[in-house]
């Protein structure tokens, strides 16, 4: 009828009509049958959208024009970047220690592996530690500020997870919406506060766990990498994730190493294709990550002693909020049996594997809640799967409904992990404002400023939970960043062989002492015995920080005065770094000889020290060492670098103790040896009157660089390689 009405009124108006009527239509056509053909990947982006902006919401994250405003004036004044972009020194936990590794690392680069002075008599550095996402920090820092770059590193682990959720299930080919659903679900994990220090949560890279934490990510990514990548012919991608995996936790490496079998299992193809792709992935792998894993297996006895005991809670399992995610995956698992889902495989490989280690590794090197965050983020994929598939269902009979129901999810989801949030946003400030920020930096700062002016020497502090106001209980480790000091105790326990002797001398000196050794015995406080222990160890100067601490030190006869500094006092210890010895114990090195260096040291018998030798003629040369006659005669002209040691000696065949953590790459010229001695020091017998000991790489880590050096060749012909051997 209106059609009509314009025609006979207007040919013109008629014509405008139908066409704009027409127009129209077609519009509306083409928009309906867009949102239709991609209504998939619009509900994708919903999801990462709603998933992201609820993770930054909840940090306060910055806009977007405060950043714009840093990268223009290069300057945080007046409406200053908050948290995140402001060049302070990140604290907190943990983290407010790991801040040197970076701050070494960048003065050694491009070595990666090396040795440092400043924490444990000094250690080897990244030797036990994997070092990807520091060695990515340094890169960043010569274009960012390292504290900046180091921020954005240690938050960017946990935002990694709805990625690698998504990507996961999606390469698996696991139908829409079950990775859409992994992505909200991914929530639950980075909000869960049940545990701080386990790795895959928020509270835990807040507090040290965010390298664990990258891994853990990266693991599923190179799940779903790894099925695609044998059928898209993706093997350069897949084993530099593989890589990556390793150089981010060894926890992680490990597992993705006994999941073999399941990933080659959910492969579908010829037998001897998938035997031919499972070995050039993981010989790639094996190669490239060569230059640390190598040294890391191969020097494992000289890195530190720790025996976890079990830790069950169950309640850290199963969280009450968990309840969507619980019956999920229960009920996940039974659907993926009886669907008979080979893809999901190497998922529940990794269940059964991280479960395991869970219930079973008790008083081991490997603390059994390192499992942990594996078993939360399998329970998150398989709700996602539950879930999903039966989304999928409804979506057959009414996408209306599977909207709805969609959308019900994504907010029940949302609500329940915001009314589960209690801490992480106020620990996400008071770590990443960083220590400048707290009111407590001006007493801290002039603690600093005064120890950078003092003569190179160790550093022995009191420890104290009260530190916490600084920033976190471990803030004096940082000495080494701040005051350009060494100092005794450091985060990478496991690094430092002399870590033992310095949690007795912590004991013996601390009111509250840390106890970080986990199986390990401690002394109790005897502060006389531990400045003895102290002048064994070679510590220049010692920092008390309670009454009763610094009324044993203001009548030790060893320690003298220097300043205060708000609550800290600072006094002065005279020892040396070389000592001549006369009297010397030998005894062959077996498994237990820290052990028996350990109770050595406890027993107090100082004046006569242990030599641990590989053999016989080693024990014979040092048993039958014409050492002159007289007193012991002192090392002159000690000159002291951040990896080497030169002294003069009076006279030849005197062994003198290097008080140097030992480590079988150091090398002697002028002496011989070094041979260790305890604690866990270098013995040396001068053959001259100039010696000089100095760290070098060794034969393991000079293969390792070479291994991945020819890695990289490796990647370069994997591909063409693989189709010639294809069947």
């Amino acid at each position: 009828m209106v059609f009509r009405y314009y025609l006979i009124l207007s040919r013109s108006d008629c014509i405008i009509i139908i066409e704009s009527e027409i127009g129209e239509a077609i519009i509306i056509r083409k928009l309906r049958d867009f949102l239709l053909k991609n209504v998939e990947h619009l509900i994708t982006a919903l999801v990462f959208f709603v998933t992201y902006s609820f993770i930054l919401a909840v940090l306060n994250f910055p806009d977007f024009k405060l950043i714009l405003n840093f990268m223009s004036e290069g300057s945080t004044n007046g409406n200053a970047l908050k948290y995140l972009f402001i060049d302070t020194t990140i604290n907190g936990g943990d983290t407010g220690s790991h801040v040197y590794i970076p701050y070494y690392l960048k003065q050694i680069f491009p070595l990666v592996k090396w040795w440092s002075p400043d924490w444990y008599s000094g250690f080897p550095f990244l030797y036990f530690y994997p070092p990807l996402l520091y060695i990515i920090t340094v890169v960043l820092s010569y274009v960012i500020p390292l504290n900046i770059v180091l921020k954005i590193v240690t938050l960017s682990t946990v935002l990694l997870f709805p990625i690698a959720f998504y990507l996961c299930l999606k390469w698996l080919k696991i139908k829409f919406p079950v990775p859409e659903l992994a992505v909200i679900f991914s929530l639950f994990l980075i909000f869960l506060e049940k545990y701080t220090i386990y790795g895959g949560n928020l509270p835990s890279a807040l507090s040290g766990q965010f390298s664990h934490t990258a891994s853990i990510a990266l693991l599923f990514i190179f799940i779903g990498l790894f099925v695609k990548g044998f059928e898209k012919e993706k093997h350069i991608s897949t084993t530099l994730v593989g890589t990556a995996v390793i150089l981010t936790h060894p926890i992680s490496g490990l597992i993705m190493i006994f999941i073999v079998p399941f990933l080659f299992f959910s492969l579908k193809g010829n037998t001897i294709n998938k035997l031919l792709y499972v070995v050039s992935i993981f010989l790639g792998i094996f190669l490239l990550s060569s230059f640390w894993t190598l040294s890391l297996v191969y020097y494992r006895d000289y890195s530190g002693m720790m025996l976890w005991p079990r830790e069950i809670k169950w309640d850290n399992v199963f969280p009450s909020h968990w309840q969507l995610v619980t019956l999920g995956a229960s009920l996940g698992i039974i659907y993926a049996f009886w669907k008979k889902e080979i893809r999901l495989l190497p998922v529940l490989g990794i269940f059964i594997l991280a479960g395991l280690g869970f219930l079973c590794f008790n008083n081991t090197s490997i603390w059994n809640t390192r499992f942990l965050p594996y078993i939360s983020c399998i329970m998150v994929l398989l709700a996602a799967y539950f879930w999903g598939s039966s989304l999928e269902l409804v979506k057959k009979y009414s996408f209306r409904l599977f909207s709805f129901y969609l959308i019900v999810s994504c907010f029940a989801c949302v609500l329940i992990v915001q009314s589960n949030i209690s801490f992480s946003q106020g620990w996400f400030k008071y770590n990443y404002e960083g220590y400048q920020k707290k009111s407590t930096w001006p007493e801290l700062h002039s603690l600093f400023s005064y120890l950078e002016k003092l003569p190179q020497g160790r550093v022995m502090w009191e420890r104290h939970p009260d530190y916490e106001k600084y920033g976190t209980p471990r803030v004096l480790e940082t000495i080494p960043v701040f005051a350009k000091h060494p100092t005794y105790e450091g985060l990478l326990i496991e690094s430092g062989i002399t870590g033992p002797f310095h949690f007795i001398n912590q004991a013996e000196t601390s009111e509250e002492p840390s106890t970080a050794i986990a199986g390990f015995v401690y002394p109790p406080f005897d502060f006389n015995k531990g400045v003895r222990h102290l002048k064994m160890s070679g510590a220049s100067y010692f920092i008390a920080y309670t009454d009763k601490v610094k009324s044993e030190a203001n009548r030790n006869q060893y320690l003298t005065i220097l300043n205060n500094a708000g609550s800290f006092s600072i006094y002065k210890l005279e020892s040396e770094i070389v000592e001549p010895v006369r009297n010397l114990t030998v005894q062959l090195k077996d498994k237990e000889w820290l052990k028996r260096s350990i109770e050595w040291y406890k027993c107090g018998q100082l004046d006569r020290p242990v030599a641990f030798v590989e053999n016989y003629q080693e024990k014979k040369y040092l048993e039958n060492l014409s050492v002159p006659v007289g007193p012991p005669q002192i090392a002159n002209n000690v000159k002291i670098t951040k990896d080497s040691i030169e002294f003069d000696v009076p006279i030849i065949n005197q062994p003198y103790i290097v008080k140097i953590s030992y480590f079988p790459t150091w090398i002697a010229t002028g002496a011989n040896g070094p041979y260790i001695v305890s604690p866990a020091y270098m013995l040396l017998v001068p053959t001259e009157k100039h010696v000089r000991l100095h760290f070098g790489y060794g034969w393991v880590d000079w293969l390792g660089i070479i291994l991945s050096c020819c890695g990289v060749i490796y990647l370069l012909f994997i591909k063409r390689l693989m189709t010639t051997l294809k069947i």
